[in-house]
Order: C-alpha cells, then sequence, then structure tokens
C-alpha cells in the first residue's frame, strides 16, 4: 500500500513538473550578447553629420518577478566599435521591466516584451558623452528546463548624450541571443 502511494506521487509530481511556473520572490539572470547595427548622429551647433557603425554588445540583467509573468530588472550592458582607425566603448545601467505571456515550463516556448530606461556613458575620439537611453521590444524564451531558457529577441533604442560641445544621438536595432537562469 505504501509502494502504492509513493508510485502515485511520483507520477503525479512528474505529470505536475512540465506545469510548473515562475513565483512571485523568484529572481532571474540574463546573460545576452550581439552584433548590432546603430546610426550617430553628432550635432555640433553649426551642424550635424551621421555615421553608420556596427557594435559588439553585451548585456546582464538581474531581475526579480513580482508576479509568475512580471520581471523588474537591473541591467548593466557594454558595448563598442572600431571604424576608420576611431574606438568607441560604451556603459548603460538601466532599469526595466519584462513581462511573460505564458508560464515557464520545461520544452516550452514562451513570448515576452521588455522595455527600460538607462544611463549611458560613450568614450570615442577623446570624447566623453553622458546621457539617458529608451529601450523597447520583444522576443522568446525556449525553457530548456523549467529554470534555464534560451531567449532570442528584438530591441529597438534610443540614446541622447552630450559631450564638451558636441551632442550624439545614437538608434537603432539589436537581435540578442541569450541564457536565462530562475532561482
Amino acid at each position: 500500500m505504501k509502494n502504492t502511494i509513493r508510485l502515485a506521487i511520483i507520477a503525479a509530481s512528474m505529470l505536475a513538473a512540465p506545469y510548473a511556473m515562475a513565483e512571485a520572490g523568484m529572481w532571474e539572470i540574463s546573460v545576452a550578447g550581439n552584433v548590432e547595427n546603430s546610426t550617430s548622429e553628432f550635432d555640433t551647433g553649426a551642424g550635424t553629420s551621421s555615421s553608420d557603425s556596427t557594435n559588439t554588445y553585451i548585456n546582464v540583467d538581474v531581475g526579480r518577478y513580482f508576479t509568475s509573468k512580471l520581471v523588474g530588472r537591473v541591467n548593466l550592458s557594454m558595448f563598442g566599435s572600431e571604424s576608420g582607425g576611431t574606438e568607441s566603448l560604451g556603459t548603460g545601467l538601466g532599469v526595466g521591466v519584462k513581462y511573460y505571456f505564458g508560464e515557464a515550463a520545461k520544452s516550452q516556448w514562451v513570448p515576452f516584451v521588455n522595455g527600460g530606461l538607462s544611463i549611458v556613458t560613450v568614450d570615442s575620439a577623446g570624447t566623453t558623452f553622458n546621457g539617458a537611453g529608451v529601450v523597447g521590444g520583444g522576443g522568446v524564451s525556449y525553457f530548456i528546463t523549467e529554470e534555464v531558457s534560451g531567449d532570442v529577441s528584438l530591441q529597438g533604442f534610443a540614446n541622447y548624450m552630450t559631450g564638451d560641445s558636441v551632442d550624439l544621438n545614437q538608434t537603432g536595432t539589436r537581435v540578442l541571443f541569450g541564457l536565462t537562469a530562475r532561482y
């Protein structure tokens, strides 16, 4: 009788496992990267110029679940490019939210949207630019296990910065590839 009860409990837990979900109070950490295209516009007051560039981008997010689908996030991003002998390096520190349109479960595809605001610094050709940025987009998470997913997302971004008598505005899109772990 005890063995039958144990087997029933094991079977029930195995059937319920694929439907487990993230809970309020849980944490997630994401690491993502890519190569992105952006357009930078420089305004010296006497005129504007723009240039297109390809950047390497790395992002780390730490988030806390408010509900099983809504996550508040803090992120650190680093990006850089080299073009025509000019090297640019940037850092962003931001806050935002992510909303999943489904529950976390092994072997499931779950779409999401995310957005946020950031403080951005870029060093380029001896000039430091400081300002703010906004990002928004969406993607999909494929749950390898209930706790770990592979993620793909498309984001649009805009950064508005000022430097020594020059303004720098960056806009673009990025496709991110990454991993997210929940605990």
